[in-house]
């Protein structure tokens, strides 16, 4: 077998394979905010295993148009500069963030931290971080994981202490956190 290629775009899906398979049945609801060639059918066919509802926001029409025609699925349209209200308001048991626009991607995430119970942050790198802004809000979590495995990297945000013991991530967390920050000036 010849070995293919690493695609980079796919970076983030040994994290969420990892936090879905940790979390299992329990995810009852995902929000995917930008979807992609990786991210959306692996959380496509794990809510169609789980029978977990899977809303997806896209900003660039030609690309929901085109992953709703290929996973028979509603993609909804939003501005990318703001979630709507009433996916803000709702509870989410995982949101995955890697919409188009990287300066949204934090404030997404704080828009959705009082209604996620884990928030998955795309291109987490340190070196990156002028674009995307994370470790500004990574103190606003009770615990983060920053998977760097696999590049470019991905942040776990989450307030739960049953979840964070789950995930068997215990003392690994603050220690990206500050590498992020430490990193980033």
């Amino acid at each position: 077998m010849t070995p293919q290629p690493y695609d980079p775009y796919a970076s983030h899906l040994p994290a969420l394979s990892f936090i879905l398979g940790r979390l299992g049945p329990s995810v009852r609801s995902i929000l995917e905010v930008g979807s992609g060639f990786y991210s959306t059918p692996l959380l496509h066919a794990f809510c169609a295993g789980s029978k977990a509802e899977h809303v997806i926001l896209e900003s660039n029409g030609q690309w929901r148009e085109n992953v709703a025609n290929l996973f028979d699925v509603e993609v909804l349209a939003f501005d990318v500069n703001e979630l709507p209200d009433d996916i803000v308001q709702r509870h989410w048991d995982l949101a995955f963030i890697d919409c188009l626009v990287e300066s949204t991607r934090a404030q997404h995430a704080l828009a959705l931290k009082d209604n996620a119970d884990v928030i998955v942050l795309h291109d987490s790198n340190p070196d990156w971080n002028m674009a995307y802004e994370y470790s500004a809000i990574i103190p606003s979590w009770k615990h983060s994981h920053h998977f760097t495995e696999t590049y470019p990297h991905t942040l776990l945000l989450t307030d739960s202490d049953d979840i964070w013991h789950t995930l068997g991530l215990q003392n690994s967390l603050t220690s990206g956190a500050k590498h992020l920050a430490r990193d980033s000036v």
